[in-house]
């Protein structure tokens, strides 16, 4: 070993030499294209060292904390062509030294620099949490409108005003990324209180200092993916001066008034859209069902409830599970909608204005029955023989016209984006190009023939049908005292007139005489049977009414929206859109589509209060569904198989007294209404024409009839 000394160490050199050769492999250097922080290669070294020193097991974790109510950010729809993505953290229990606190600032100008291209794709700000409160609203105003006063300056001022003192400074680079656009973004506080004007400057009232222990952490850009990377790279970096290293509390971001709507969309109207879906349903079953109402002028009615069934389907489609989507963050859901969302769309858009057609046309051929005249007479009888073409006509228009509006939106995929964001619904026609389109077709053409002349025809016609109505009942009136005056040839008197009206002083009369009663009975079927058929017209008028009303009601708001938003001035529709009166113009504009369906929800019961046809073939369709004694109900026919409406004879009737109806199970009376049906004096009473006044009710002729049998 003495002679050879040289040659043994080297030997020992180069064994250690391939012993520790191995520890070249055992760690390496990465390159992050979008960072070039000193501070991230210096912690992980120390990471490093720590594992060789202190022998630790595993690197450190980092851990996202689980919070009860955490922060939430609400995102407006009016940053969507300005800054449309924004992300957050918070950091708890922060203790920084001067050196922390200088390489935190630093390393959020080299995320500026290179992440963010300048602030272009990211834009960062952080705040002392303890001086503000959330939750955060992040949304576009116009520059006069915010007014803060801006980090280390002595005065507060607005956006344009900020623009001017920033101009000579070092952030005059990021000025032209919003300088001129129409609104700016900004961050609020719970408060109303500007935490910061992304990406140019944050607020002085919530700077933070190496006092600071809550760190409130936002990013704002036009790459959700850079944000990501940006925030992940930050609060990884400073995580460790955390109460808890390592541990970072998320922020929420949700949508605008998701509380509010959760209750207004998601549990009423909601509620309200599966309630119309039930009563058109099977109101669509009953016109099926039953052809002699697809053979009246009930035809538009029908189709009507198709349209409503429609409108319900797409309610619950396009405006219910947006709601939950965003309140359960169901990713799932979110892919099914926009896979449904155009074709859905452009089917409400039709459903819609081809309901506004239905009601058209059903009005439209109830006044033509109140004009005399061969032309007139002539398209009466046109639109009576031929409603399914006329209407095939109008849904094939009303389909042309609403098909523009399936390529007037798109989805559009963002490869830097996950979840949530990986895709985007937007407008397809955005840009100068498409300004006359949007303008003239979509505002004042659509706006105008969807809304305004709609409302005012069906209000002129309305009126006019009232009318009509109320001189035909009037005339029928006196049409009905004249003819039973002169049938019992016994004069009215001067004090049944003063007392009372004209209808009752005749039936008084007919109390007073039984003579005649054979010429007078045939009189009044007759009559009878006429006034069948204009109670059954009167009928169908009075639902028209009902249904036009309903309809004007519901759409009183989409027309005072309309004109405002055609003659107000630009500033009014700033105001309301992303102003004071954004939430007020919020909940105005969802009104309006649950007005919608509050009408044709409630058209079907209006059917029913209106129309006995209706009530009728609606009771015999429950019949046919669910058996012959569901709804336990009361005939009135002359078979007395259930309960019947059968009156006494007249032998246990008093002399001089008025008999009395009442109802007398069929198994006590049944001999006694077979052989009422078999008397020669009541054949003429129980008529066909008289059963069909028993079925729809009673009015001045069945009385009529009613006292003749009382009489006799």
């Amino acid at each position: 070993m003495q002679r050879h000394r040289p040659r043994v160490t080297l030997l020992m050199m180069c064994w250690s030499f391939a012993y520790k050769l191995c520890t070249y492999f055992e760690i390496e250097v990465v390159e992050n294209d979008n960072c070039t922080e000193f501070e991230r290669f210096a912690n992980q070294v120390a990471h490093f060292l720590a594992f060789i020193e202190v022998k630790i097991t595993k690197p450190p974790i980092y851990e996202v904390a689980t919070v009860p109510n955490a922060l939430k950010i609400v995102i407006d729809k009016s940053v969507k062509n300005v800054r449309p993505f924004v992300v957050g953290a918070v950091l708890r229990g922060v203790h920084f030294d001067a050196d922390a606190y200088a390489s935190f600032i630093d390393l959020q100008d080299k995320l500026h620099q290179n992440i963010g291209r300048k602030r272009t794709l990211v834009s960062m700000g952080t705040h002392d949490l303890d001086t503000i409160k959330g939750p955060f609203k992040y949304c576009a105003r116009p520059p006069r409108d915010i007014v803060f006063k801006p980090l280390n300056q002595s005065r507060a001022m607005n956006a344009t005003e900020q623009m001017e003192l920033y101009a000579d400074s070092h952030l005059r680079e990021y000025l032209p990324i919003i300088r001129d656009k129409p609104l700016y973004p900004v961050i609020l506080d719970a408060d109303g209180v500007v935490c910061s004007m992304p990406p140019i400057i944050n607020s002085d009232h919530s700077k933070i200092t190496l006092n600071t222990r809550n760190i409130f952490i936002e990013m704002t850009g036009t790459d959700l993916n850079k944000l990501e990377i940006a925030l992940d790279t930050l609060v990884t970096m400073f995580g460790q001066y955390c109460a808890r290293p390592f541990c970072i509390e998320p922020v929420q971001i949700g949508t605008d008034y998701l509380e509010v709507k959760i209750l207004l969309i998601g549990v009423f109207a909601t509620g309200l859209a599966l309630l119309s879906f039930l009563f058109n349903a099977f109101f669509s079953l009953v016109f099926a069902l039953n052809a002699r109402l697809r053979r009246s002028s009930l035809y538009y009615f029908g189709v009507l409830a198709l349209l409503d069934l429609a409108l319900a389907i797409n309610y619950l489609a396009l405006m219910s599970v947006p709601v939950y989507m965003d309140q359960y963050r169901l990713l799932w859901l979110y892919q099914l909608f926009l896979a449904y969302l155009r074709p859905m769309l452009s089917l409400s858009y039709f459903a819609m204005f081809a309901s506004v057609l239905m009601i058209l046309l059903a009005t439209s051929e109830r006044l033509l029955q109140t004009f005399s005249g061969r032309r007139v007479v002539k398209a009466r009888r046109l639109m009576q023989r031929h409603r399914p073409r006329v209407t095939l006509l109008m849904m094939c228009w009303s389909f042309a016209y609403k098909l523009c509006t399936y390529f007037e939106i798109e989805v559009v995929e963002n490869d830097n984006c996950t979840e949530f964001e990986r895709f985007e619904v937007r407008s397809a026609v955005e840009g100068d190009e498409w300004h006359v389109y949007r303008f003239w077709w979509m505002f004042v053409f659509r706006n105008v023939i969807d809304h305004i002349v709609p409302f005012f025809l069906l209000i002129i016609l309305n009126f006019f049908i009232i009318r009509a109505l109320n001189r035909e009942h009037f005339r029928a009136t006196q049409s009905f005292a004249t003819a039973a005056a002169s049938a019992s040839a016994v004069p009215l008197r001067d004090s049944d007139r003063r007392r009372h009206s004209t209808a009752t002083a005749a039936r008084d009369s007919l109390r007073q005489k039984g003579s005649g009663g054979g010429r007078l009975q045939r009189h009044a079927l007759t009559l009878a049977e006429d006034n069948a058929q204009k109670k059954n017209l009167r009928a169908a008028t009075r639902t028209l009414i009902a249904v036009v009303s309903m309809y004007l009601m519901s759409k009183v708001l989409q027309v005072a929206v309309t004109f405002f938003e055609t003659f107000s001035t630009d500033e009014m529709i700033i105001a309301a859109n992303y102003g004071p009166f954004r939430p007020l113009y919020s909940y105005v504009n969802d009104t309006i589509s649950i007005l919608t369906l509050l009408s044709s929800t409630l058209r079907f019961p209006v059917y029913c209060a209106c129309n006995k046809p209706i009530l009728t073939a609606s009771k015999a369709t429950l019949r046919r569904l669910f058996g012959p004694e569901w709804p336990p109900m009361l005939t009135a026919t002359n078979n007395c198989t259930k309960t019947s409406f059968c009156s006494s004879s007249r032998s246990q009737s008093p002399p001089g007294k008025r008999r009395v109806h009442k109802f007398v199970p069929a198994a006590a009376n049944g001999r006694r209404c077979n052989a009422r049906a078999q008397s020669p004096r009541s054949r003429s009473v129980n008529s066909p024409a008289a059963a069909r006044i028993a079925i729809r009710g009673i009015d001045e002729a069945e009385l009529v009839a009613m006292m003749l049998n009382t009489t006799n």
